[in-house]
């Protein structure tokens, strides 16, 4: 049997891999982080994750934001 990897929570990896919290939350929303793991919480609604030691940080490139839909956007006097 092979040893157990081990596992972050999303605030300690985001310590180690040198970004902010909420940026880590964020990958993992959008499934960005290989072999992250979404668990439900036991007692009610909600989760957590869990991110391996030893996982990548996403290489996400630099793209063109999405234009801000200008219909109805006008301002009336």
């Amino acid at each position: 049997m092979g040893k157990a990897k081990r596992m972050l929570t999303p605030r300690q990896y985001a310590q180690e891999a040198g970004v902010a919290y909420t940026t880590v939350m964020s990958w993992l929303q959008k499934n960005l982080i290989a072999g992250a793991v979404k668990h439900p919480l036991p007692y009610g609604s909600g989760y957590y994750y869990q991110v391996p030691a030893d996982a990548p940080k996403p290489e996400l490139q630099p793209g063109p934001k999405p234009k801000a839909d200008k219909k109805g956007s006008k301002r009336r006097p």
